[in-house]
């Protein structure tokens, strides 16, 4: 399949016509509704008192089958499938590595009542990943680090996007529009028209729109692709299978294979987190450097891995106070966070978890800084457009991009210098 990666980073999307070939359609219908057959059997097993009838599946407006949780011998060619030249050799050439992974396996499904409008919103946080422009500016300088599918297998005009927004930040006007309404359309918003068997790859950062979720007939794969080793640090790093490969036993033995090496690069690169962080607790600029090198391999905008570093560490520290491993079951977090977290924050003493706190403070304290400005701005903003409404959440999907920058005449050696 023919792919303009530079097409890509232009607009932040491709649009790729039958994906899945027609004569294959039937096929990959039959092996999506046998695993949404096991995901709504385990909903009625798990249902809580607060679930309701059918439990968690008949909750929210889309349903999705956690692809590595429901996968057995008769589906497992569904994630064949996902490692084929159409997926996984397309993400490749876009994301311009070979060290690519697929990275998370989901199908969207529609619920069974029309549920109503969604919300625009970036896959991005400026509380826990890095201010948006910091974002952008690493994913033009040194290539795309992770991309994100969706596979219609029935016609689905769901997903909207704004051409061009993962370059740059949401306009004044677009900002006023999502404090008001974000559900409502946005000018220049394009709706990404899916038949049966076409594909949209795209970039999460772009201001995206689930726009009316309705209970037609929905099955749309939804995948993901991450880099290991390049010269962007993906701001989207954790992985969405269980790290011990339970799934995989189910897969071929090339599909197996693909998740053996994945989860081998996984642990090199927790193993390179580890050294950069230590290289901080150890007061020992080389080795921090050196590390951070290895871990965000393009020399310009570094300073953003650095900040996905401090929101790690917010976490590590988080769990170290707990003296606890996060449990899925118990928190509502995903299994692929706990482990990420719980791993990093087992390789740390107490006493050194509070020395890498007291060295990111100064980082901490500018970003925070920065948010809070922007969020006291808006707060105003807000009060204007409706002067009786309760201040809006700037941690919602729709608002959390809003603080942008990242902080001023502070970068690499800067933050080494705030470490005393």
């Amino acid at each position: 399949m023919e792919v303009d990666a530079k097409q890509f980073l232009k607009d932040g999307f491709l649009i790729l016509r039958q994906a899945v070939a027609p004569e294959r359609l039937d096929h990959m219908r039959l092996l999506v509704e046998l695993m949404v057959d096991k995901s709504k059997a385990m909903s009625v097993t798990e249902r809580t008192a607060d679930d309701p009838l059918g439990g968690a599946w008949y909750a929210g407006g889309q349903p999705r089958v956690e692809v590595p949780v429901v996968v057995d011998e008769d589906t497992a060619e569904f994630v064949d499938f996902c490692l084929e030249e159409n997926t996984m050799g397309v993400s490749r050439k876009i994301l311009q590595e070979s060290r690519c992974v697929l990275s998370g396996i989901q199908v969207m499904c529609s619920p069974i009542i029309d549920f109503g409008h969604t919300d625009w919103h970036r896959d991005s946080s400026a509380i826990t990943q890095a201010p948006l422009f910091g974002l952008t500016q690493d994913l033009l300088e040194n290539k795309t680090g992770y991309v994100q599918w969706n596979i219609a297998l029935y016609d689905d005009d769901v997903f909207w996007l704004l051409p061009g927004s993962h370059a740059r930040a949401t306009t004044e006007s677009e900002r006023r529009q999502l404090l008001l309404d974000p559900t409502a359309a946005l000018p220049d918003g394009m709706c990404v028209d899916l038949k049966a068997g076409d594909a949209v790859v795209y970039c999460n950062l772009s201001m995206h729109w689930g726009s009316y979720y309705s209970s037609k007939m929905r099955r749309t794969i939804h995948l993901s692709y991450r880099t290991f080793a390049s010269d962007i640090f993906p701001y989207s790093y954790q992985v969405g299978w269980g790290n011990d490969l339970a799934f995989a036993r189910h897969l071929s033995t090339a599909a197996r294979s693909h998740f053996e090496q994945a989860a081998q690069w996984y642990a090199e690169e927790r193993d390179v987190i580890e050294g950069t962080l230590r290289g901080i607790v150890d007061n020992d600029p080389a080795a921090f450097r050196d590390k951070l090198a290895e871990l965000h391999r393009g020399e310009k905008h570094r300073m953003v891995t650095v900040v996905l570093l401090c929101r790690m560490m917010d976490e590590i520290c988080r769990l170290k106070a707990e003296e606890t491993a996060v449990s899925p079951k118990t928190s509502g977090v995903s299994p692929r966070v706990g482990y990420l977290f719980s791993d990093l924050s087992a390789r740390f003493t107490m006493e050194e978890t509070d020395i890498m706190r007291h060295r990111f403070a100064p980082l901490n304290e500018l970003l925070q800084a920065g948010y809070d400005k922007v969020q006291e701005h808006y707060t105003n903003v807000y009060a204007e457009l409706r002067p009786d409404a309760e201040p809006p959440s700037f941690e919602s999907r729709p608002l959390r991009h809003f603080y942008t920058n990242m902080p001023e005449n502070f970068g690499i050696d800067e933050f080494i210098a705030s470490w005393n």
